[in-house]
């Protein structure tokens, strides 16, 4: 059985976030994706930045973690977005059964 995610996604916006985990959920590539509004400081092109963006925390399987990938590039308005995979070490069981029964390992859902 493969192994439960997390991923952090920052996104530019509110309006981009909810598009990004909109999609994650409706094609099956995370089973739920949480939204935060966060202050960010970062280098970029030798320069310190600071931004406000919105985090998302998506909950997936490692066999959709590709797939998964592909989907917030594509979605996504950051030259470099931020997709950052960390294993599950615990998980409760009556939620680790609602994960994989919203998300079959077997089927990726797209348009």
């Amino acid at each position: 059985m493969t192994s439960l995610f997390t991923v952090s996604i920052s996104c530019a916006n509110l309006e981009e976030a909810e598009r990004v985990a909109r999609r994650l959920v409706e094609d099956r590539l995370a089973a739920c994706v949480q939204v935060h509004p966060i202050r960010s400081f970062y280098m970029w092109q030798e320069k310190l930045e600071e931004a406000d963006e919105v985090l998302l925390v998506a909950k997936t399987l490692e066999s959709k973690l590709d797939a998964l990938e592909a989907s917030v590039k594509a979605l996504h308005s950051y030259e470099v977005p931020e997709i950052v995979a960390t294993c599950i070490e615990f998980v409760n069981a009556e939620y680790a059964e609602w994960f994989r029964s919203v998300l079959p390992e077997d089927q990726i859902y797209e348009e």
